[in-house]
């Protein structure tokens, strides 16, 4: 009993340690040909920990079934592409360490996310959430000073001093030139990243950690993180609204909808806002019918590759990772020809669709609304509203396999579970 006790204990600071330096994909990591990041050390440490001792306790809950069959999608896709011929040549674009490699380690890290998801499961359940949620938002709470420095310091033209490992990542805004990454690689990374941790934040009632890490975002320059946190600003209030509506409130809503639209509309005519805001998802409102907006070219004909590539794979798609190497075939546009980088389709779901296929896009979906479900049947909503904005965001997100995604999923699940069932102090 007393191993065991010491077992829980290691286990569950490995957790903690494990969400504090979520963040820190870039800032704070060791190249070894690849970012090697502290969140990382800590779960193989827990994985190595289990392997020794040998057994672990896990909850029986419907979303592994989900995640089996998509994790196993995924594996058959890889092999079945991995010793397929196509009657065309695949392109060698520039990765880690070649295109079948590079798959190959992409499933890996699929597997550790989503061995993510089930130890952060496992202890939440068992524990509740407060300690864990306390030590995410300390991470959070240190990333996100970290780009509120760097960002004001380049917002002044001064050289901010780098984390180690970290690279500033840059972009134009007006007249200014502002490093936007934060801690992330990227900008839109980090912009989840703060996004999901500010709903995790105004779930458990931390308004004044919920307003820093909202404004955070700003720093990443991240449109879809930016209009993910009005989003979900708009649908939490106005889902208090209509349960407290009455018909003696119907004024009181349309002025508010009224406003929102005038707004809107008033903004629409904005330079700024065009160039900023709205040309990033529907193109530019003064050049929609000439088709030079390239933004919105680009993205539109990554959508059409994508939904290209399913269509000629359904079943088993192209493999993990492997979007870049069959784009060229299916890419009619020559303005969008790419060599230098590896291209994806910078959408979660046309990413499943055409690199895994049919089968492991189903059970995807089937797992998302497992997760709004459970957000569901929670006594506060900001995670059900949450999820619904995160969800949409992914429409502009790179990919799926960010520890700190499948962190916040299994903290929400952990959380349902710990709310059913009575925690014993044994975990091994």
């Amino acid at each position: 009993m007393k191993n065991s006790w010491k077992s829980v204990n290691l286990f569950d600071f490995l957790i903690k340690a494990m969400l504090l330096f979520l963040p820190f994909t870039w800032a704070l990591t060791i190249n070894i040909g690849f970012p090697f990041k502290f969140s990382e050390l800590f779960l193989i440490s827990i994985l190595t920990m289990i392997f020794l001792i040998g057994r672990v306790a896990v909850p029986k809950i419907g979303e592994f079934k989900y995640l089996g069959v998509f994790v196993g999608a995924i594996l058959i896709s890889l092999v079945v592409n991995f010793f397929w011929s196509y009657d065309y040549t695949l392109s060698e674009v520039s990765g880690r360490f070649g295109s079948k490699f590079d798959s190959l380690l992409k499933f890996v890290y699929i597997i550790l996310a989503t061995l993510t998801f089930v130890m952060v499961v496992k202890a939440v359940t068992r524990s509740g959430p407060d300690q864990y949620v306390k030590f995410w938002l300390y991470g959070a709470f240190v990333s996100a000073l970290y780009a509120f420095y760097i960002f004001t310091f380049s917002l002044f033209d001064l050289s901010p001093t780098m984390l180690p490992g970290h690279e500033p990542q840059y972009q134009s805004i007006f007249i200014f030139r502002v490093i936007r990454n934060g801690t992330f690689k990227e900008g839109n990374y980090m912009g989840l990243y703060l996004l999901i941790s500010s709903i995790i934040a105004h779930q458990v009632n931390r308004k004044l950690m919920y307003y820093f890490l909202t404004a955070a975002i700003i720093t990443t320059v991240s449109t879809a993180s930016i209009f993910g946190a009005i989003m979900f600003l708009v649908l939490k209030n106005l889902s208090y609204l209509l349960s407290k509506f009455t018909l003696n409130k119907l004024a009181i809503l349309f002025v508010f909808v009224a406003a929102v639209g005038f707004g809107g509309w008033s903004l629409s005519d904005n330079v700024y806002v065009e160039k900023y805001f709205v040309s990033k998802f529907v193109g530019s409102l003064t050049k929609m019918s000439s088709g030079t907006d390239k933004s919105r070219v680009e993205r539109t004909n990554l959508t059409i590759v994508a939904s290209k590539i399913f269509a000629s794979n359904p079943i088993f798609g192209v493999g993990i990772s492997s979007f870049s190497t069959h784009y060229d075939q299916y890419n009619e546009n020559n303005q969008f020809e790419y060599r230098d980088f590896k291209i994806i389709p910078n959408n979660v779901y046309l990413e499943v669709l055409s690199e895994a296929g049919l089968i492991a896009f189903l059970f995807w979906i089937g797992f998302m609304l497992s997760l709004i479900k459970r957000a569901k049947e929670l006594s506060r909503t900001s995670y059900y509203w949450g999820l619904i904005t995160i969800f949409l965001s992914l429409i502009a997100f790179p990919t799926f396999s960010m520890l700190f995604i499948w962190a916040f999923f299994g903290l929400l699940v952990g959380t349902s579970e710990n709310r059913k069932i009575s925690t014993s102090p044994q975990l091994f």
